[in-house]
């Protein structure tokens, strides 16, 4: 057999050379027809490209062509149509790959003259782009977040409005992140230890619907793995987990609120984790590379900053407006809406509101008796009571101690704020039950309304106190609506109380005593001090309205020692004269008079400065002055009574307390109230009342006075039922302390028998 010539053995390696190297070059080469783009070569290494063989693409020459992305087909053709003669050329775009999907690829091609004859030929190859361009987009996408991230943070920094600020850095950076859904959550434990993010603030694509956001975590502990996301982010790590890769339970609660992936970074405030800002994707699941986290932990260290800078500026500007005790508007917060209030009134001269001035009756002795601490806890527990009963547009404010004032906007007659005045005063007359202890308070309230013509809020504001102290004047526990004849009232009261003041200084009130008589003897057992005061006018002020503005204005404490301070002196005087060694004086306690702190020693300063045995003084207090079954009270009237003096219940049956609750009083004697005495002449039904009274009284040991004795048959009836002692009229009216030493002088007892 003849062997091939040498070139053609040669010619043969060469093939078989050229062969290998394009099967293992990384580029596929081919060929085509120009216009109808029919592949008419291609080297074996296609099939390590994409995954098929050099005959399965020159089988069908145009199957390349369907190959490529339907979205890029277009343009590819177009472009290799547009091709050169003997220039290079290039394009990308993605070509299915067999088994792997699309892949990005680039397309080196130029139009070159055919070497076997005439025409042109399309010749090029093709290279796989895809990791090459999946680091630059993903390079492009980080420069873009960087971007954003540094715009993002300018806003939270340096923006003026907090809220504006992080609503633009969210939106800068969702765009920038490619993600569907961002927003900031804040963290809160309740009482049962179970972690609850409230939405602060969010963003949304515009593909989204940000009303129908729904927060994954808002559902019970450990339901959505809240221990293991809390246990990274209080650790200050992200938390970053697919949907698929969640537990069975977990999984199904975020596909309901259509989540593939989430992403969460922790915000900490002075490193307290005070909440995290989440990353959603609903559509695409997201893997966050190390550099892309990086980049975010700069924005939440903005947000972060910014957080605690706007938390400050917050709490000053909270402060500045609202009471610290409460946390209700205080003055100044109030004034601005009442302000508001008047100019909706200019433009609309049929509108109408009121301000409600509420003032707590025995407050101080509350806080006298049981300290500032339960005080406080009744303010806040009234301000809790307070807003419970208004309305969304309504203001309460707390204008410092127990002053509260309230506006009502919007009403539609006056009935309206009586009304609303009436149900706040019966909601903060229901106990309030501190601790150990059980209050009971009630409220005097003045209103004034808007169709006074009113032009400056402290108009407004002033009317209403007034109103407030015509309440008082009232009997307290009430309202009054304001009216004009209500000024000169007070001008009236301010001026009294300014003479008071003076009378005070210069001890110039007057003590006039009326006996106390043993019924059984006629002798004089006690004197009773009681306080006469006379105004510039020389008109007689009725000792309950000076009591009453004395304890409204401060003044009751000094009032209170220097009528003490008399009568013991004058009862000193009175045990030098023959036969009056022992005789006694009695001295009335008001509520706020009893409660003030140092009393029980003042008392005793007295009693020594004075130089009489305590078992001559009594004390007397109302039973409205005493609070309803309060062990502070309670000791308060033990430390007195153990000074040596003696208690007496006043007015008893005219207060509120319940016979049984006298067992728990440490009380000598009781005074029954002369209306009861005065009953005794309607005959069976009024006497009745004595008779329990006083059989109770005997039953406690508690010795008795009957106040108000005007006559014989009230006498005989008292005797009948063996009542120790009487005061009134039939003996003698008050004297003056001359009018009384006459009396002491001019006899030991009083002439009267027993009919």
């Amino acid at each position: 057999m003849t062997s091939p010539p040498l070139y053609e053995i040669v010619k043969s390696d060469q093939q078989a050379n050229l062969d290998h190297l394009t099967a293992a070059c990384p580029a596929v080469m081919y060929s085509s027809c120009p216009g109808a783009f029919d592949l008419t070569a291609v080297s074996q290494s296609v099939t390590s490209l994409f995954g098929y063989t050099d005959q399965d693409l020159l089988a069908e020459p145009t199957r390349w062509l369907s190959l490529i992305h339907p979205d890029d087909r277009s343009l590819v053709l177009a472009t290799l149509s547009q091709g050169t003669l003997d220039i290079w050329q290039e394009c990308e775009y993605r070509f299915f790959h067999k088994q792997l999907g699309y892949r990005w690829v680039q397309n080196i091609f130029q139009l070159v003259s055919k070497p076997t004859g005439p025409g042109l030929e399309l010749i090029g190859c093709w290279l796989d782009r895809t990791e090459h361009l999946q680091h630059r987009l993903a390079q492009q996408q980080r420069d873009a977040l960087l971007t954003a991230v540094a715009e993002a943070s300018q806003y939270l920094l340096t923006g003026s409005h907090f809220n504006t600020a992080v609503t633009k850095a969210l939106a800068v950076t969702g765009n920038a992140a490619q993600i569907d859904r961002l927003y900031v959550c804040e963290l809160h434990t309740s009482k049962t230890g179970v972690l609850t993010p409230q939405l602060r603030y969010a963003w949304v694509k515009k593909t989204e619907s940000a009303s129908s956001l729904q927060l994954p975590w808002t559902v019970p502990a450990d339901v959505i793995g809240q221990r293991r996301w809390y246990q990274s982010l209080v650790r200050r790590l992200p938390f970053s987990q697919l949907t698929r890769d969640f537990h069975e339970i977990e999984r199904s609660h975020l596909k309901r609120a259509d989540i593939c992936s989430v992403f969460l970074l922790p915000i900490f405030i002075e490193d307290q984790l005070w909440g995290f800002m989440s990353f959603e994707n609903r559509h695409i699941e997201r893997q966050w590379s190390a550099p892309d986290i990086s980049l975010l932990q700069t924005l939440v260290a903005s947000l972060s900053g910014a957080l605690k800078h706007h938390q400050k500026e917050s709490e000053l500007l909270h402060h500045a407006f609202h009471d610290p005790l409460t946390g209700l508007p205080n003055r100044a917060l109030f004034t601005n809406r009442l302000e508001q209030s008047l100019k909706q009134l200019k433009r609309y001269p049929d509108y109408l509101f009121a301000v409600l001035f509420l003032d707590l009756d025995r407050f101080k002795i509350i806080n006298d008796s049981m300290g500032h601490g339960v005080g406080d806890q009744l303010l806040m527990g009234i301000a809790e009571r307070l807003l419970s009963s208004l309305r969304p547009g309504d203001t309460a404010s707390r204008l410092g101690g127990d002053e509260f004032v309230i506006l009502l906007n919007g009403l539609q007659n006056q009935e309206d704020a009586s009304a609303t005045a009436e149900r706040l005063r019966q909601q903060l007359t229901l106990p309030f039950n501190l601790g150990v202890h059980e209050i009971f308070i009630d409220v005097s309230i003045g209103i004034t309304l808007s169709n006074f013509g009113y032009q400056d809020a402290e108009q407004v504001l002033q009317d209403a106190d007034v109103a407030m102290y015509q309440a008082k004047s009232a009997g307290k526990g009430c309202h009054k609506v304001f009216n004009t004849g209500m000024q000169s009232q007070t001008m009236a009261r301010s001026q009294l109380e300014t003479e008071m003041r003076r009378a005070i200084e210069r001890q110039a009130f007057e003590i006039y005593y009326q006996p106390i008589v043993c019924l059984k003897t006629g002798a004089i057992d006690t004197f009773e001090a009681l306080i006469r005061w006379y105004d510039s006018n020389h008109q007689p002020i009725a000792a309950s309205d000076l009591i009453g503005i004395a304890e409204e204005s401060g003044m009751i404490q000094d009032l209170g020692l220097s009528v003490l301070q008399q009568a013991c002196n004058q009862l000193r005087q009175w045990q030098r004269l023959p036969d009056y060694e022992t005789l006694r004086i009695s001295v009335n306690l008001s509520a706020k008079q009893l409660f003030h702190s140092d009393l029980v020693t003042k008392v005793a300063d007295i009693l020594t400065a004075s130089r009489i045995d305590p078992t001559h003084l009594k004390l007397e207090l109302t039973e409205s002055t005493i609070i309803r079954n309060d062990q502070t009270t309670i000791t308060l009237l033990k430390q007195l009574r153990d000074l040596g003096l003696e208690l007496y219940l006043d007015d008893f049956g005219a207060g509120y307390s319940s016979l049984s609750y006298l067992y728990s009083l440490p009380i000598n004697a009781l005074k029954i109230d002369q209306t009861f005495v005065q009953r005794i002449d309607m005959g069976a039904e009024g006497q009745a009342i004595i008779r329990s009274i006083l059989l109770l009284a005997n039953n406690l040991d508690l010795k008795v006075v009957a106040e108000g004795v005007e006559n014989k048959t009230q006498l005989n009836y008292l005797n009948s039922l063996d009542c120790t002692h009487g005061q009134g009229f039939l003996f003698a009216p008050p004297l003056t302390a001359r009018g009384a030493t006459s009396l002491l002088r001019s006899q030991d007892r009083f002439e009267y028998q027993s009919a």
